[in-house]
């Protein structure tokens, strides 16, 4: 009864409800008489308020007289959620709430960024390579442009850093699965189906994943930088590794134009890549399962695991290179 007690103050708390009703104490007949009731009732009653009845009296010295063990702990200012793998801060979800417009979705994000901060760690330095290999691949490497697209749909930097560093840390995690050899009605598959995808041979000066670990091969788009397919000579691309030099080999083409046998090591490489995105997926959502077991949150409202990236947020913005 006590715990029940505590339990109806507690909604009625979160709820704002007027009031709270109990009911069934009475003795209408010889079937009703509990010898408990009284005592039940009198617990009711002082958990409610102390000077109401004397629960301890009533229910004898077997009852717990504690109010606070077993109760859910009260969130500090400005935590929206007390997870085990550590906080979901107002400070954290505002910025991103503005920018997509909905809450849960920008708790999850949070929620997330929790369980792969457990996992991966990050240096700034990192961080900021990742940004301006963005404001390259997007903007033409003009920052201008790239602080412009974020004020229209009023994400701060620091925000926006956030969900950078948020997709280094998932591929810290994706680096660490592996697939099996692609078949060849699979590779045959993926060259029919993303046959508009732009492609170029080029070199690189050092081994990528995108070219599968080589330094030569034919780059897919959505997997390699988008600079690379408007560079008319040999360049410089920044990557979140770094600058990279990169030599063109031929002319940027579709992937559907060329033969399926010159095609076929990036094509594996693409798909060893949507095989790791797709394990990523299975294991974030056990990770985040477990973290939000013993999640703590205003409301009972529990985030729903939903993934975004920057490029969620700006669709748009890459540039088209003729």
């Amino acid at each position: 009864m006590k715990l029940q007690a505590l339990a109806a103050r507690r909604v009625t708390r979160e709820l704002r409800t007027h009031s709270i009703w109990s009911w069934g104490w009475a003795t209408f007949s010889a079937a009703g008489i509990d010898q408990d009731k009284g005592e039940a009732v009198c617990v009711y009653l002082w958990v409610r308020d102390q000077n109401l009845c004397s629960g301890p009296g009533a229910a004898g010295p077997a009852l717990d007289a504690s109010l606070t063990v077993g109760q859910l702990e009260q969130l500090r200012a400005g935590v929206i959620c007390a997870l085990p793998a550590g906080e979901i801060r107002t400070s954290a979800v505002d910025p991103l709430a503005r920018a997509i417009g909905d809450r849960d979705i920008a708790a999850s994000v949070v929620l997330e960024r929790l369980v792969l901060q457990r996992e991966v760690e990050v240096d700034a330095h990192a961080v900021l390579m990742a940004e301006l290999a963005f404001v390259d691949d997007h903007f033409r490497g003009s920052t201008a442009a790239y602080l412009a697209a974020l004020k229209r749909i009023q994400l701060t930097r620091v925000a926006a850093r956030g969900l950078l560093l948020d997709e280094l840390r998932r591929d810290g995690v994706r680096a660490r699965f592996y697939s099996r050899r692609s078949t060849g009605a699979e590779i045959a598959d993926f060259h029919g189906t993303y046959a508009d995808l732009r492609a170029r041979l080029v070199e690189t000066a050092r081994p990528v994943s995108w070219l599968g670990g080589r330094t030569r091969g034919i780059a897919v788009e959505t997997f390699a930088p988008a600079r690379i397919f408007g560079l008319s000579a040999k360049g410089r691309v920044r990557t979140p590794q770094g600058q990279l030099l990169v030599t063109p080999l031929g002319d940027t083409v579709f992937l559907g134009t060329i033969p399926l046998v010159e095609a076929r090591a990036a094509i594996e490489s693409s798909l060893n890549r949507f095989a790791r995105v797709a394990a990523y997926e299975n294991w974030l959502a056990k990770a985040e399962e477990h973290a939000l077991a013993e999640a703590v949150c205003l409301d009972d409202r529990l985030p729903t695991p939903a993934p975004l990236t920057l490029d969620d947020l700006l669709p748009f913005s890459a540039p088209e290179f003729d």
